[in-house]
């Protein structure tokens, strides 16, 4: 199997939150606007054996960020022989 390394290897996205920044209704009928809540997420994947791990960072628009870190596994299918 080995080991391979890419250099520079990251993957930069917007992302709808799905969620407004800003809500404002006016004094008018049918009178209201909103701001989506964009993301910017900057994602990195590294495996290491057969468990696969994902490292976001995530930075929105109302100047907060948060990290996020996943796992999975990989499941090593062995063949088995018949006597």
């Amino acid at each position: 199997m080995g080991s391979t390394t890419r250099d520079n290897a990251i993957c930069v996205f917007e992302h709808d939150s799905a969620k407004p920044l800003t809500r404002h209704t006016g004094e008018g009928r049918d009178e209201m606007g909103a701001t989506k809540g964009y993301e910017l997420v900057v994602r990195s994947i590294s495996t290491v054996g057969n468990y696969d791990y994902l490292f976001d960072y995530t930075f929105m628009l109302d100047v907060s960020a948060s990290g996020y870190l996943q796992g999975s596994v990989k499941p090593v299918l062995v063949p088995y022989m018949i006597m």
